[in-house]
């Protein structure tokens, strides 16, 4: 995942996704690329438990917000659905890296 820094809303945008990668890069005043934030899995791993990473978005005049989680429930509670970005695995396993999320409140 590419992370963006929306120089406007204050936070981070995450995507693989060629078509938002070519949007964003088309924003450079707004949005400052920042480089590889994080790997996951582009497709669930068959035999392997995975769960999917849903991102949700709240927007506040220009300011926008992006969470990422993989409980649709807790992401309802927070804003709009955009859908599924990727896949990580439900437990941990050998050569893998735990993504784990941080918030700044």
């Amino acid at each position: 995942m590419i992370r963006f820094y929306d120089t406007e809303g204050k936070t981070y945008f995450y995507t693989y996704n060629a078509d938002e990668l070519r949007d964003v890069r088309n924003q450079p005043d707004r949005y400052k690329e920042e480089g590889r934030g994080f790997y996951i899995l582009n497709s669930p791993i068959p035999g392997e438990p995975t769960v999917s990473l849903k991102r949700f978005r709240t927007k506040n005049g220009s300011k926008i917000t992006y969470f990422y989680t993989t409980n649709r429930t807790e992401g309802n509670n927070f804003g709009q659905y955009q859908g599924i970005v990727g896949y990580v695995l439900r437990r941990a396993k050998a050569g893998a890296i735990p993504l784990y999320r941080l918030r700044n409140s």
